[in-house]
């Protein structure tokens, strides 16, 4: 995923964006290990309090630089379902009535949750 990301926006933020995908391929490798052993419990435990600066640095230094909204056919799509419950059909040449912003949050469980992984090994 480095390679697709790589350039993709201007620093610092490309910079920034790439810290995070390493940390978070780190993260992941450690984490799905099928054996673990103290050395590596430690080793994803250091690891998570990292990737966990690394998104909170993220969200602080990039994701406030953005203005990020849904695409129009998320827009076409909730309008449809806000007017026909149930039913769906495609969105080809329909224009959305609204276009919601989007912020990346640090409130959801998934990144809650990251914190508890080791303890569940």
């Amino acid at each position: 995923a480095m390679a697709t990301f790589e350039g993709l926006l201007s620093e610092p933020y490309n910079k920034i964006i790439l810290d995070l995908l390493l940390a978070l391929a780190e993260w992941h490798a450690l984490a799905k290990l099928q054996m673990h052993t103290e050395s590596s419990l430690e080793l994803l435990t250091s690891a998570t309090t990292f990737l966990g600066s690394r998104i909170r640095y993220f969200s602080t230094h990039v994701c406030s630089h953005f203005d990020t909204r849904d695409l129009p056919r998320e827009g076409v799509g909730r309008s449809r379902r806000r007017r026909n419950p149930g039913i769906r059909t495609s969105t080809t040449g329909q224009q959305p009535d609204s276009t919601r912003r989007h912020s990346f949050s640090l409130l959801t469980y998934k990144l809650h949750a990251l914190g508890d992984y080791v303890r569940q090994i």
